[in-house]
């Protein structure tokens, strides 16, 4: 059996492009061809041109072998003929006649087209391997067939080929290897392989770590969802779009590893929120790969207007709100007159609900080419915090992520309570209840986190590190300050735990990220629905809320 990407049932095949021509030869791919085969099904793809603008390419199936090469194949339901009046193709239906492009010139097509492709993503192929297309039409018999000299017999699929589509496939890639093959040519080979799926199909990984306590919860949060896999080819057929999503979507994930891929493919890319410490996760995950710039909303603007030589506060710490609020926007537009060449081919948005719309107008304006602009926006409506009101930029066409990859079901049912719209499934394992610890008042507070951490770090094994407490206040204001002593463990800030050392944050800082347990302090029954909502959501695995019974009222235990 041939290792599919995206592996499907046959069923979801057809509900995803609607064709059952292409369930039935993706069926039939997976029956007939051996594991030595690769097949990747729905592959879509922006070529970079300096000239015009990007060129979208597409293919309904690539099949890849170490030995045998590179096929494309473009799938046609229904009756295709040759048409035999003129020079044209057409398709022969319930609804009638119609002309139609040639299946044989689009695989073609799309052959160079992802050659191109290739070369331009820098995989690691060799310069000259056996790389061919073919058309299946399935709907149509050999002996029913008028199709012409520019579309043989031997690079085409017909109804009688799919009982025995493998015979079939080994001599299409027959009919594409050279006789005699030129010196400089070489197999594709494994690492080949792997090298075009890494372009065309890579792996998303959303990373996990638990304590020993909550490892037989087996959560399944680990590879990308056949949801997301749709949303990326989804981005890869179109320049401007947004994506819909609420916590625990896999949002950030796929922002990500969509300015990977562009910056791979050598679109210049700014990948930008307005969360500090969600871009800080993001750097991380983006270190040292050339042509991809990740800084915050306000890192970017001063970063600009210092290269542009205008004056920002000697200490940025100690800027009032008005700074950034209204004189940094003012010199970013400044800056952007003054540095024409400081510009981007991509942006992606994450958290893009933050941003207000002057920050839009100014991204807008960052563009080398805004014809050509590749532009991704990522956000959850529902979690304005920073802004008045929800502003998400228009972007294209929208894509919804209906399904939450992040939390157990214990704590997504709990956080829904305060979610207002409609609900994201839920695909985690049911974990540990959320668990409501009250103290007599807010001075009582230390001693007990103390208590907590023990019981989970020395007696339950969860490991310091996967612990973040989230205050629903500043942390200037809260009662807990960075160096206190809990218990026989330290609160730090973000990045700095170990085994001793508990990360300490508020949750308007903690945005965007997540942990295996958060213990949430410092709320009031009455706070707004959806920093509450933010704040639970930012636990995978447990959630534990410890409050007076003031503040715990009105927390549903669900």
């Amino acid at each position: 059996m041939a290792l599919i990407i995206l592996d499907l049932a046959v069923e979801a095949v057809e509900q995803e492009n609607g064709s059952n021509a292409e369930a039935r030869i993706y069926a039939a791919l997976r029956e007939h061809l051996g594991p030595e085969f690769t097949v990747l099904f729905s592959v879509a793809w922006l070529e970079k041109d300096r000239v015009k603008a990007p060129q979208e390419g597409e293919a309904d199936f690539l099949i890849l072998h170490p030995d045998h090469g590179l096929l494309i194949m473009e799938v046609k339901g229904g009756g295709v003929e040759r048409n035999p009046v003129g020079a044209g193709w057409i398709t022969r239906g319930r609804d009638g006649v119609h002309n139609i492009r040639s299946p044989f010139e689009q695989a073609r097509s799309s052959m160079h087209a992802l050659r191109r492709k290739l070369t331009e993503a820098g995989a690691t192929i060799p310069a000259e391997f056996t790389i061919g297309y073919a058309v299946a039409i399935p709907d149509v018999f050999k002996s029913g067939a008028l199709m012409g000299p520019s579309a043989p017999p031997e690079i085409t699929l017909f109804a009688d080929d799919i009982d025995d589509l493998g015979s079939k496939i080994d001599s299409v890639f027959h009919y594409w290897s050279p006789v005699h093959p030129s010196r400089g040519f070489e197999m594709l080979g494994e690492d080949g392989v792997e090298s075009i799926v890494s372009v065309l199909a890579p792996a998303i990984k959303l990373e996990t770590s638990l304590g020993s306590r909550i490892q037989s919860d087996n959560l399944r949060f680990s590879e990308a969802t056949a949801a997301q896999f749709s949303v990326l080819r989804g981005l890869n057929r179109n320049r401007r779009a947004t994506v819909v999503g609420a916590a625990g979507t896999g949002k950030t994930a796929l922002a990500i590893e969509k300015a990977r891929q562009l910056a791979a493919e050598g679109f210049e890319t700014l990948l930008t929120c307005f969360n500090r410490g969600l871009i800080e996760h993001m750097q991380k995950r983006c270190e040292g790969i050339p042509g991809l710039t990740v800084r915050t909303f306000n890192e970017h603007g001063v970063q600009m207007a210092r290269e542009a030589s205008l004056a920002v506060p000697k200490r940025l710490d100690r800027a009032p709100r008005s700074f950034w609020e209204e004189r940094l926007p003012e010199l970013m537009l400044e800056a952007l007159d003054l540095l024409p060449d400081h510009r981007f081919d991509a942006i992606v948005i994450d958290e893009a609900q933050d941003a207000s719309a002057e920050w839009f107008e100014l991204l807008e304006l960052s563009f080398r080419d805004p014809e050509s602009a590749v532009f991704y926006i990522f956000a959850d409506p529902f979690q304005t915090i920073y802004q008045s009101e929800s502003i998400v930029g228009s972007s294209g066409v929208i894509f919804e992520l209906p399904a939450n990859l992040r939390n157990t079901r214990a704590i997504h049912d709990s956080a829904l309570q305060f979610y207002d719209g409609t609900p994201p499934e839920s695909h985690g394992p049911s974990g540990e209840p959320v668990q409501h610890i009250s103290i007599s008042n807010t001075d009582a507070l230390p001693a007990e986190l103390g208590k907590l951490l023990h019981r989970l770090v020395v007696e339950q094994n969860v490991k310091a590190e996967e612990i973040v407490i989230l205050s629903l206040r500043s942390t200037n204001r809260s009662v807990l300050s960075f160096g206190d002593r809990l218990g026989s463990f330290d609160l730090v800030q973000l990045g700095l735990a170990d085994n001793r050392k508990i990360e300490f944050e508020s949750i308007w800082r903690f945005k965007g990220l997540e942990r295996p347990i958060v213990i949430l302090v410092e709320f009031k029954p009455d706070a707004d629905l959806m920093i509450r909502y933010t704040a639970m959501t930012r636990a995978r695995s447990h959630l534990i809320l410890v409050g007076t019974e003031d503040e715990l009222e009105g927390f549903s235990t669900t």
